[in-house]
C-alpha cells in the first residue's frame, strides 16, 4: 500500500505514540522508512492520540491543509 500510495504521489508521514527507540528499530526492520517523509510522535513535545496533536503536526511538516489529509491506521 506505502508504495503503491508513494508512486501515485501521496506523500505520508507516520503518526505514533511509539519510543524514538522502538521508532528507529521499526524502521530498520520494515522498508515503509523510505516512502514516509515524516515521523511524528509524543517525543516532539506533543499530545498523543487520541488528540490531534501529532496529525496536525504531521499536516503541517507536509505542507497539507488537515481536512485534505486521511489517516489509516
Amino acid at each position: 500500500f506505502a508504495a503503491a500510495a508513494r508512486a501515485a504521489g501521496i506523500r505520508m508521514a507516520v503518526c505514533t505514540a511509539a519510543t524514538p527507540e522502538n521508532i528507529a528499530l521499526a524502521y530498520r526492520l520494515h522498508p515503509i522508512g523510505q516512502w514516509v517523509e515524516t515521523t511524528v510522535s509524543p517525543a516532539d513535545g506533543l499530545r498523543g492520540k487520541p488528540e490531534p496533536d501529532i496529525f496536525l503536526e504531521a499536516a503541517r511538516r507536509l505542507d497539507l491543509v488537515p481536512a485534505r489529509c486521511v489517516y489509516v491506521g
